[in-house]
């Protein structure tokens, strides 16, 4: 399998699961649409770029999108995740920038960016969550690329969790080169290498995204990383100049990947043998997107059917809706749990701290808590 960089050969398998289609909650008419595919993630040895070795067929990825339930951080859920990159976007954009958010979901960051005075906005997403009649913000329901047209040149796009849906990593900086002003920038928020997800396509880390800026015309104005994602500031035009990692910097990342298999399983393995000690007890598990599902599919049928699970999610618009691998509609958790005991508690979102709020709000008291953090 070649590097869809560098197009080396020199590139080797980290991850294989069987993983559905849809990971993310759907409606029982779109029954039909969920399947199971192989799954197959693969670092390049050469470049450090993480990529899909076994991507799905465009029409595939093209029914994910067009059926995607994305979480709403303006009714308050994932709300979180959001915080700093906000930081961010207060710090490098000015008041009269073009801006343009491509994937932007419920327009999240648009509102924060309208509240506090910024008025040339727009949103580009294939999937756009329906918003009032009153929302003032402009937002297309469009697949960007080429073929993408503006009145004028943007000053800055946002790919926030975007640029991994993408087949190439330069292809979408290209697009968005053509389109931006002299000034313009790309601000970008994208996975540290994780969420190995059939329509995640690639997987990035700072050692690929640094060799990427030295042998381009892109210049990094900005990199931070955590444990969880990297953000970033590009423009176009004069190179910085980097030292460089070290050999054994990239040889521990390197070593790092090659564990996410042995860390699946181990996890995997605790998992299921927590569910099996609590088969007489029911068990409330929380969350519906991809974290859910993948655990979900992970658990033997055997035991699956033998435990008392009810699935509930804080989003209103999931009641009623149904998880690839589980028979049982969601239960919205305001109508399901106040003032309840909860015997178990299986929290299968990376929004754990929400989650708990939500559950004291609730009045809720909970026997014991897992928290699924690595499938």
């Amino acid at each position: 399998m070649k590097c869809p960089y560098c197009s080396s050969t020199n590139t080797r398998v980290f991850l294989e699961m069987e993983m559905p289609n849809f990971l993310t909650a759907y409606d029982k008419k779109n029954e039909h649409l969920v399947k199971t595919f192989p799954f197959e993630a693969s670092l390049c040895l050469d470049c450090l770029l993480g990529f899909n070795s076994k991507p799905l067929p465009k029409e595939e990825l093209d029914l994910i999108y067009d059926n995607y339930k994305y979480i709403n951080p303006n009714k308050g859920i994932g709300f979180s995740k959001y915080q700093r990159i906000k930081q961010l976007l207060t710090k490098f954009l000015n008041h009269d920038d073009y801006i343009v958010d491509i994937g932007c979901s419920d327009g999240v960051l648009l509102s924060y960016l309208y509240d506090r005075g910024y008025r040339n906005l727009e949103g580009i997403d294939p999937s756009p969550v329906p918003l009032g009649a009153d929302y003032k913000i402009k937002m297309r329901k469009e697949y960007f690329g080429e073929d993408t047209r503006f009145e004028r040149p943007v000053d800055s796009f946002l790919l926030v969790h975007v640029w991994e849906h993408f087949t190439t990593p330069l292809k979408i900086l290209e697009i968005m080169k053509s389109k931006l002003s002299a000034k313009g920038r790309i601000i970008i928020e994208v996975p540290n290498f994780s969420g190995f997800y059939h329509h995640h396509l690639l997987y990035y880390n700072k050692y690929f995204i640094h060799q990427l800026t030295e042998n381009t015309d892109i210049s990094m104005e900005f990199l931070e990383e955590d444990s969880d994602v990297i953000r970033l500031v590009l423009k176009f035009g004069e190179r910085k100049p980097f030292l460089g990692f070290t050999e054994e910097e990239k040889g521990a990342f390197c070593k790092g990947v090659f564990d996410i298999a042995n860390k699946s399983k181990t996890s995997k393995e605790s998992f299921i043998s927590f569910l099996e000690e609590k088969r007489s007890q029911q068990i409330i598990w929380w969350g519906s997107g991809s974290a859910s599902i993948i655990a979900l599919n992970q658990i033997p049928n055997e035991l699956l059917q033998s435990l008392d699970i009810t699935i509930v999610d804080s989003d209103i618009t999931r009641k009623g809706l149904f998880v690839p691998g589980f028979k049982k509609e969601i239960r919205y958790s305001d109508e399901e749990l106040k003032n309840k005991h909860i015997e178990v508690l299986v929290i299968a979102s990376s929004f754990r701290k929400e989650i708990l709020e939500k559950v004291k709000s609730l009045g809720c008291s909970v026997g014991s808590e897992y928290l699924i953090e690595y499938v």
